[in-house]
């Protein structure tokens, strides 16, 4: 028997961003290069993408706008709990 733990999944949004990534036949180091050229600051690492993937953590704010652009996933849906933010900012404009 293992000693290896498993970390329960918090964020299961990130099935969606799986979804997306499998379905489009892209690697995580294709979606890294992908968010870097649809204007992240950063190229986020595969283990950053792997870790929200799997629920581990929440779509980090730097890389939210890039990867909804690429998924066509709307942010509200990527970061629930910053929907409230974004249905304020939709109103304003």
């Amino acid at each position: 028997m293992s000693n290896v733990r498993r970390a329960k999944a918090r964020f299961p949004e990130g099935a969606r961003v799986r979804a997306f990534r499998t379905g489009a036949g892209l690697t995580l180091d294709d979606l890294a290069d992908q968010l870097k050229r649809a204007g992240s600051k950063r190229r986020p690492s595969t283990a950053k993408l792997s870790r929200i993937e799997n629920g581990l953590q929440p779509v980090p704010t730097d890389i939210l706008a890039p990867l909804a652009k690429i998924t066509s996933i709307p942010a509200g849906i990527l970061r629930p709990d910053l929907a409230a933010m974004f249905a304020q900012q939709s109103a304003a404009a």
